[in-house]
């Protein structure tokens, strides 16, 4: 079976491995946390676009914007001007399931010896019902 590169036009391969490697170079001058969460988004004329996964980094990337362009215009000759922050939610894995939390039996015996106190009838019915999403009991 050939790579899923085989198949994509050469300029669109060579594309992503610039991205990838813009990322790399930003990421090791970003460090820890910053780096987790920003990646290159895309190259456009003068203006280089980051990505984040939440709008608290979009502030200490703005603060960080002038020497990045300046990283990125020393290390790869690259006439980067402007610098574009847009915020996308974290990517998952959409193979992944849901984990199922579990009730553990101290806990849901908690929740009805509290819903037995209750006045409140529509509380005292959602305590019990939140009591009967106990697990199993395990050994």
């Amino acid at each position: 079976m050939r790579p899923l590169s085989a198949h994509m036009p050469n300029r669109l391969v060579q594309k992503a491995h610039r991205l990838a490697e813009l990322t790399t170079l930003l990421r090791q001058y970003l460090g820890a946390p910053l780096s987790e969460h920003t990646w290159v988004g895309g190259l456009t004329r003068d203006v280089l676009v980051l990505v984040t996964d939440g709008s608290a980094w979009v502030t200490r990337l703005r603060y960080q914007q002038h020497e990045m362009l300046k990283l990125v215009s020393h290390e790869t000759g690259l006439r980067v001007r402007r610098l574009r922050i847009r915020i996308a939610p974290a990517r998952t894995n959409p193979m992944q399931t849901p984990r199922r939390v579990t009730l553990s039996a101290e806990n849901a015996t908690r929740l009805k010896t509290s819903a037995a106190t209750i006045r409140d009838p529509e509380l005292r019915r959602a305590l019990l019902k939140l009591s009967e999403r106990a697990g199993p009991r395990t050994g």
